[in-house]
C-alpha cells in the first residue's frame, strides 16, 4: 500500500510538472491539472487507508455521568473491576 501511495504521488507531481510547460493548449493543461488533482486525492485516500490499517483511526472518548459529592474523591482513568488492592 505504501508503494502505491508513493507511485500515486509521483504520478500526480508529473502531471503538475507537465501542466507547467509553456505554450500548450489550454485543454491539455486543464486536463493535466485535473488528473494531478485526482491522483493527489487518491494518494490522500491511500494514506488514510494505511493509517486505518495500522489502527490509527479516530479515537472515541465516552464520558458518562460523574457526580462527586462535597469532600468526596474521584478517580480519572481506566479502572479494572476486581483488580488487586494495595490497601491494608
Amino acid at each position: 500500500m505504501a508503494a502505491q501511495a508513493v507511485a500515486l504521488h509521483h504520478a500526480a507531481m508529473e502531471c503538475f510538472r507537465r501542466a507547467m510547460i509553456p505554450a500548450q493548449p489550454f485543454e491539455v493543461t486543464d486536463r493535466l491539472r485535473r488528473q494531478g488533482a485526482n491522483l493527489s486525492r487518491a494518494m490522500v485516500d491511500m494514506a488514510e487507508a494505511i493509517d486505518r490499517r495500522r489502527g490509527k483511526g479516530p479515537q472515541v472518548v465516552r464520558v458518562e455521568r460523574v457526580v462527586v459529592q462535597g469532600g468526596g474523591q474521584a478517580i480519572v482513568g481506566a479502572i479494572t473491576p476486581g483488580g488487586r488492592s494495595d490497601a491494608k
